[in-house]
């Protein structure tokens, strides 16, 4: 009886369809049916009754969804109880975006350091879209990337942790920097600096910008979040910022943020680890804090939000 056999019938019981498991646990449709029929291969008996893409549970399965439960929680007390020893002898491969790692996930990494002060991070920034690859290649062990949905990654297994609203941000100096709150017609004209052409905050952004018939002065993709910085505060510009990383910008860069009033962009922040569902020591202590950290955040800001999963 394999652990992933097990979690697939544990969430179709909780979620009893098909498609939504599929994104939790980031395996095909057909991958699911196949871990219950060997469930029940083992078994002797059917535990699930299917009906297009919703599921019951039969007699059978309600009983053994208790012995499941069981298990699984064993075996991660088991993993549990010798995780935090063996990761202090690890350095951990971590890869993200400028943004998620040098921003918003900040506080994260320093209180995981100092509770943890003995495991170190062999940390890479890149863009999002090079992040799946490095976890398939072995280059890194666990990375943090921004998605516009809670969609599966290839190849990959994802833990989303939080939803954030984006803001935008400017200069003390710059006009927009009096009002409460933005409108997109109120960026018209306006300097917008960005860190890569391929970030999907910012895609998002500029088209809505587009479709509200916004026109900037100038949309510059600067490849590094220091220059991109730093051409905001030279030029009174303006960027777009996840709510988490609003306060390190506010007390670090002297920026004023604004939320958007129509159509505020929403990013999820994932976790991502490979496919296999491997993870070292550090990297299972790591992730679990990761969600620890995503459950506070969503307790300080009301904006926050976690995975309904």
């Amino acid at each position: 009886m394999d652990i992933k056999e097990l979690q697939t019938f544990i969430a179709l019981a909780e979620q009893k369809n098909y498609l939504t498991v599929s994104v939790q646990l980031n395996y095909a449709p057909s991958t699911l049916s196949k871990h219950i029929q060997l469930l029940e291969r083992e078994l002797g008996v059917k535990i699930v009754r299917r009906s297009g893409r919703r599921i019951t549970l039969t007699e059978d399965g309600e009983k053994f969804l208790q012995y499941a439960k069981r298990m699984v929680a064993t075996y991660y007390d088991s993993i549990e109880a010798f995780s935090e020893t063996a990761a202090l002898r690890e350095s951990i491969g971590v890869a993200g975006c400028e943004m998620s790692v040098s921003a918003d996930l900040v506080p994260f990494f320093a209180e995981f350091s100092q509770r943890y002060p003995d495991i170190h991070f062999d940390m890479q920034t890149s863009a999002n879209v090079r992040i799946p690859e490095w976890l398939r290649q072995n280059t890194v062990d666990l990375g943090f990337l921004f998605a516009l949905e809670i969609v599966p990654v290839a190849g990959c297994r994802i833990t989303p942790l939080y939803g954030e609203p984006v803001y935008v941000m400017t200069t003390p100096d710059n006009p927009l920097a009096k009002r409460e709150s933005l409108a997109l017609a109120d960026l018209q004209g306006q300097k917008f600096a960005y860190t890569h052409e391929s970030c999907c905050i910012g895609s998002e952004f500029r088209r809505r910008l587009a479709r509200s018939g916004v026109h900037p002065a100038a949309s510059l993709f600067l490849s590094g979040l220091g220059v991109t910085l730093d051409y905001a505060r030279r030029n009174d510009g303006v960027l777009i910022v996840p709510r988490l990383s609003v306060r390190r910008y506010e007390e670090n860069e002297g920026l004023i943020a604004l939320p958007i009033r129509d159509e505020p962009v929403f990013a999820w922040m994932l976790a991502v680890t490979r496919d296999d569902g491997m993870l070292s020591p550090g990297g299972r202590v790591l992730l679990r804090e990761a969600v620890r950290f995503a459950k506070r955040a969503a307790e300080e800001y009301p904006d926050v939000v976690l995975p309904q999963m």
